[in-house]
């Protein structure tokens, strides 16, 4: 538990010249995990909830504002993906890193998504189903970045590409085999859960991946064993969600469009750290990662839109992260004597700090 007190001294005064902000005291408290927040949202323990809020318990969420005084909100989750896949470029089985670094394998799996289906089960129809991209709100956004031929759901095309990698099934046709040790193609990996629905849309992916021949295993874990792992190169594939993808973060902070030394995406840490290092730690990355690389300095130098196109096209066209949906709703609970609260709202995500755009400085209790 952490509390904020009011600032007498704040730089911002209301359009009556009346000092803000309203709230004199703020108590903020963080759930152990998110079955405990959700039991306390039921409760009615909170004014104002948030973060990790899924919009499957939507229908138990309004049961339970209903009965504490309270109001259901529906903002967008401001994520150009709301769960996307990195495989692991750097990874230290042979046979594994070629694989995963055949852009044809992306695509398959890719293909392989039914993105209408998530949408409609989890999302009941409110997302976008799209490739991962910026957000459409963005100034860099084009709608060719989002809706590629590998966001269509093919199944058939993309069990023939896999064909055409060499993955063979084996005799029982339940797994692909992987080229050179004809093992079953089975992928394990760790996952955090947090923010978006990331198991119950893995669940999903998992059963449109399995119908393809490739098979995937999770657990969850904590993110600091998680961010120990991907940086000490040890997961084959990770999922995050896909944000820093909204003006003006995108191509600013550290992001899913380059291969980064960070806990959110095993893609190609030894890379990033190459990168981070100006070579001198870490693994030289192929031409078409250096170029990555080049439009992300570029971007940050000049004034020119010219990278930033460039880097959205390059993960358009080689699925550097498969991604499932975006542009999500997000659910947000509300007391009903805090005012001033957007009905509507903006982007609940961290590219926004949540409510900042929201000028939370504003609210006021009306008791």
């Amino acid at each position: 538990m952490s509390f904020a007190e009011r600032n007498p001294y704040y730089h911002a005064v209301d359009t009556e010249g009346n000092q803000l902000p309203y709230i004199d005291k703020v108590i903020m408290q963080k759930a152990p995990e998110i079955s405990v927040l959700d039991t306390k949202i039921v409760g009615g323990t909170y004014d104002f909830a948030g973060f990790s809020l899924s919009i499957l318990n939507y229908a138990t969420y309004a049961e339970a504002a209903a009965e504490s005084d309270s109001r259901m909100l529906l903002w967008q989750s401001g994520k150009g993906g709301e769960v996307i896949y990195h495989f692991n470029h750097n990874y230290p089985n042979a046979e594994w890193r070629s694989v995963f670094q055949d852009d044809r394998f992306r695509q398959a799996l890719s293909m392989a998504i039914n993105r209408k289906e998530i949408n409609d089960v989890i999302y009941f129809g409110h997302a976008t189903e799209t490739a991962f991209t910026v957000m459409s709100s963005s100034r860099h956004y084009r709608p060719e970045y989002a809706m590629t031929e590998y966001a269509e759901f093919d199944p058939d095309k993309a069990n023939k590409v896999l064909d055409e990698i060499g993955l063979e099934w084996n005799s029982a046709h339940t797994h692909r085999l992987w080229p050179h040790s004809k093992t079953p193609t089975i992928i394990p990996f760790d996952m955090y859960e947090s923010e978006t629905p990331k198991g119950p849309i893995t669940e999903l992916v998992s059963e449109y991946w399995k119908a393809i021949g490739i098979e995937i295993q999770w657990k969850s874990i904590t993110r600091t064993l998680l961010a120990e792992k991907v940086l000490a190169n040890e997961e084959p594939m990770s999922l995050w969600h896909g944000d820093c993808s909204a003006d003006p973060i995108f191509m600013r902070l550290v992001s899913h469009f380059q291969p980064r030394y960070g806990d959110n995406s095993c893609w190609g840490v030894l890379w990033g750290q190459w990168y981070d290092t100006k070579g001198e730690a870490g693994e030289e990355p192929p031409p078409v990662i250096k170029d990555l690389y080049t439009w992300l300095d570029e971007y940050n130098l000049t004034d020119s839109n010219e990278p930033a196109a460039n880097t959205l096209k390059s993960m358009a066209e080689h699925v550097w992260a498969v991604s499932t949906v975006g542009n999500a709703p997000q659910p947000l609970i509300v007391r009903n004597y805090l005012r001033n609260v957007s009905e509507t709202g903006g982007y609940w995500s961290w590219d926004t700090l949540w409510t900042r755009p929201e000028l939370p400085e504003q609210w006021y209790l009306d008791v």
